[in-house]
């Protein structure tokens, strides 16, 4: 798959917001970035595909469409990072939350699927 565009990074010391190109490589991408940072697949696919029908067994009832992930908000923590996910019109905007200095393991991570 192409790498998403990456619009902006904003960092601080326990803090990163990263503006992202919006489009159906975003879920599986995500998804993959989250269970980087130690969050199950399984729990992560729950939440994110629930839009697309029976995200329990990642069974997609409905076709992605921009439309359908439009102003929508998810959330995921564990122990290490708390996560916004907001779905605008044309980009998804992730902010990082941790309690200790990873934002560069964040930012290299991100950097991963993104250009």
């Amino acid at each position: 798959m192409k790498k998403l565009k990456l619009y902006m990074i904003k960092k601080s010391e326990t803090h990163s917001v990263f503006h992202i190109e919006k489009n159906e490589s975003f879920l599986e991408y995500f998804r993959e970035f989250l269970h980087k940072l130690g969050f199950k697949k399984h729990i992560t696919a729950i939440e994110l595909l629930k839009l697309l029908g029976d995200s329990d067994d990642n069974y997609s009832a409905k076709k992605y469409s921009n439309k359908l992930y439009q102003d929508k908000y998810f959330y995921f923590e564990n122990e290490k990072f708390k996560i916004d996910v907001f779905f605008g019109k044309e980009v998804v905007i992730v902010s990082i939350f941790t309690p200790s200095n990873n934002q560069n393991k964040i930012t290299k991570l991100m950097m991963k699927f993104c250009e």
